[in-house]
């Protein structure tokens, strides 16, 4: 499974926990997280060298 698939599957597996969540209780992935910080973390490295 590639990369991009399995961070499909995730988000959509992290979805539907939230919908199914009771009394509000959202809560992120913690591996879902990191990822979502790595690849910010990666494109402020890409801003800062396009600009």
């Amino acid at each position: 499974m590639g990369m991009c698939q399995w961070f499909y599957l995730r988000e959509n597996a992290e979805l539907r926990a939230n919908v199914n969540a009771k009394n509000g209780d959202s809560k992120e992935f913690v591996d879902l997280r990191a990822v979502r910080q790595a690849l910010k973390a990666r494109q402020k490295q890409f801003e800062t060298v396009a600009l």
